[in-house]
């Protein structure tokens, strides 16, 4: 009984580092979506600040690439 609890609370960490690496790709694929859109927050944006958001999107997506792997739930929040 306790390996099964002791599985299920690992189980769950699992699964809520996932789900908070999934929350930020979401977050960072919308907003690169919106920004993208010209006819909606796309044609709001200045050029200098659609140009400053759209740098902050690469980074965030690379640093996902280099750190999906390793990354705990606290690195995932911090990132958004």
């Amino acid at each position: 009984i306790k390996d099964s609890e002791r599985f299920a609370d690992e189980d769950k960490k699992v699964k809520d580092r996932v789900d908070a690496k999934n929350e930020l790709e979401s977050y960072v694929y919308t907003l690169k979506t919106q920004v993208a859109d010209k006819e909606k927050l796309g044609g709001k944006l200045s050029a200098d600040d659609k140009s400053t958001i759209e740098k902050e999107i690469e980074e965030k997506i690379k640093w996902l690439d280099e750190n999906q792997a390793s990354a705990e739930i606290d690195d995932f929040k911090a990132q958004k």
